[in-house]
């Protein structure tokens, strides 16, 4: 398998330590095996620091950081006495909190639990060991309640630098009152993935089950709103009649854990269920080179899961952003990409007729390379500004 290219740029800051000595560095966000696109980020902001430093990961399941990425892991912060439940941080040069929509409140708008208050409470711990904090490539959410917004403040005040994934998210700490002479505009860590060969695409794939070339991938969204359930429902029924009328297989791929498509997607799973359907989810995706070998060979992917869009763009397959939130219309507008709102999912043929452009159209041809490379560049100065203000 060959070894990826890391987006470094040349110049002194991202040379190894003189030494050869590499600094231990903690990361934490929400890895753990909750969701594939996390674990993405977590396996690129790997790489962007591979031969930089050693890596210990703050996850919600050390057992399988440890078994699927191979790093160390430990626990983070008892939420509901504000203490650390391993003491890392005292023991690392710095702390990355990374990628991914880290900066949002909790399901029902409760700023004291879940990744926001995790954050914060890390970024307390490592100021108070002196340890830099360093937020790489972080989305900010909508923050509705005074109190999330004063954390998001208090985590930037406490980093010595901040990139964050898209311009929205930079409008946004500014509206929130944030220190933002320290934050960058960069982009997501999954733009750092460089394509796969052509020649172990195909070996991956046709070891996985799929015709290479010959499925189109689908990657449905559920949470607990009926109205992104609903969509996700017509979003498979669409991209599925879409492949039986061209001759092609259906690969569904559910990113998030089985237990959130219990009750929406498994009954429909047994409606369309055939030899022409393949089904991947992390049960059976053992490592995420199968995951980037399956966006690769498709002949489109049709998804309403963001990394899966940025993961399909990378491998320069031609895909369709199906927008279901803010951060979604904001990725498919700077990649120029085509894109239908999910509530427009199941209306009439609106799926099927983007899909026939996306057909008719040569693999790469539905991508702007120009837009792609942009944001790529972005995502490469990532480690560089790391490496600034948090020398390992």
């Amino acid at each position: 398998m060959e070894r990826l290219q890391r987006p470094f740029l040349p110049g002194r800051a991202m040379n190894s330590p003189a030494n050869g000595a590499k600094e231990n560095v903690l990361v934490s966000g929400a890895y753990g095996g909750f969701n594939l696109g996390d674990e993405l980020i977590l396996d690129c902001i790997r790489r962007q620091l591979e031969g930089h430093a050693n890596l210990c990961v703050v996850s919600g399941n050390p057992a399988h950081t440890q078994e699927f990425h191979g790093l160390p892991s430990v626990v983070g912060i008892d939420l509901k006495r504000g203490r650390l439940r391993s003491p890392e941080i005292g023991r690392s040069k710095s702390l990355i909190l990374g990628g991914g929509e880290l900066l949002q409140e909790a399901r029902f708008g409760n700023p004291f639990w879940g990744l926001l208050a995790e954050c914060y409470m890390l970024s307390v711990h490592a100021r108070r060991a002196n340890v830099p904090i360093f937020c790489w490539g972080v989305g900010v959410d909508d923050l509705r309640t005074p109190q999330g917004r004063w954390m998001v403040r208090r985590i930037v005040q406490n980093a010595q630098g901040v990139t964050v994934r898209d311009p929205a998210s930079f409008r946004r700490l500014e509206a929130y009152g944030a220190d933002t002479t320290k934050v960058s505009v960069t982009a997501d860590p999954v733009f750092s993935r460089t394509s796969m060969g052509a020649a172990e695409a195909r070996w991956m794939v046709e070891k996985l089950g799929p015709r290479y070339g010959a499925y189109l991938l689908c990657a449905p969204a559920v949470d607990m709103r009926r109205s992104t359930t609903a969509g996700a429902i017509e979003l498979v029924r669409s991209v599925n009649r879409a492949a039986e009328d061209r001759g092609l297989q259906t690969v569904l791929l559910l990113m998030d854990q089985r237990e959130n498509y219990e009750g929406s997607l498994y009954p429909l799973l047994r409606e369309i269920s055939g030899p022409n359907v393949l089904v991947y989810s992390q049960s059976n995706i053992k490592h995420l080179e199968n995951l980037v070998a399956l966006h690769k060979g498709a002949a489109a992917v049709v998804s309403s899961r963001m990394h899966s869009i940025i993961l399909a763009a990378t491998q320069g397959t031609n895909v369709l952003s199906v927008n279901r939130s803010a951060k979604m219309v904001a990725n498919a507008e700077q990649l120029r990409l085509l894109s239908v709102p999910q509530e427009d999912v199941g209306r009439g043929s609106r799926v099927d007729e983007l899909l026939e452009v996306l057909l008719a159209t040569e693999t790469n041809a539905a991508l702007d390379s120009d837009a792609l490379a942009e944001v790529r560049s972005r995502a490469s100065r990532t480690p560089e500004i790391f490496m600034n203000v948090c020398p390992c």
